[in-house]
């Protein structure tokens, strides 16, 4: 099971103060490293237009970062469309994570990815740990995640728990296509 460009949705059961009701982009999934992805619908409330102005760039934009997990908190990553690269681009399917100062300024300065969310830090598993919880395996007695692929859609089009809740209607009706 290589889980990279999966979309994670939290299993209605899985109570968890940081991942309960999260969906979550893999974009990274090794059976002997684990797997880091980014929770894209926790919004911490800061706006996305400070974290360029006090970095000398102006850039309008209502946005605000996200959660992207409890690992390295203070670091800002950039989750795309893979339309647009900088420096430090990392392409995982049809998207990109960048994690770089100039992705910044190119932001500012030229045309900015189509779709994108800001992230502070990053979500991670050890090996095989991801796994046991997709298959409630092991210590975890019950499935913590469901899995859809990656869409434009579900990544970029939703937040907060609508998103969740639109991940978990495209869960039930793939499970009931697979069986009709």
């Amino acid at each position: 099971m290589n889980l990279t460009n999966q979309v994670l949705i939290a299993h209605p059961n899985l109570d968890s103060p940081f991942f309960g009701k999260s969906v979550v982009y893999i974009f990274e999934h090794s059976p002997s490293t684990g797997a880091q992805g980014f929770v894209l619908n926790k919004d911490v409330g800061f706006p996305v237009g400070e974290v360029f102005g006090s970095n000398g760039f102006i850039f309008e934009t209502f946005e605000t970062i996200h959660r992207g997990g409890p690992i390295n908190h203070k670091s800002l990553s950039l989750f795309h469309t893979g339309e647009w690269m900088s420096t430090n681009s990392y392409p995982v399917g049809d998207y990109c994570v960048t994690s770089d100062k100039f992705m910044l300024e190119k932001m500012a300065t030229g045309t900015p990815p189509v779709l994108w969310r800001m992230v502070s830090g990053v979500s991670g598993w050890g090996p095989g740990q991801l796994e046991a919880e997709v298959k409630g395996m092991g210590p975890f007695t019950e499935k913590s995640w469901l899995t859809l692929p990656a869409t434009d859609s579900i990544l970029f089009e939703y937040d907060g728990e609508q998103q969740w809740q639109k991940g978990i209607d495209l869960c039930s009706q793939q499970m009931i296509e697979q069986y009709f």
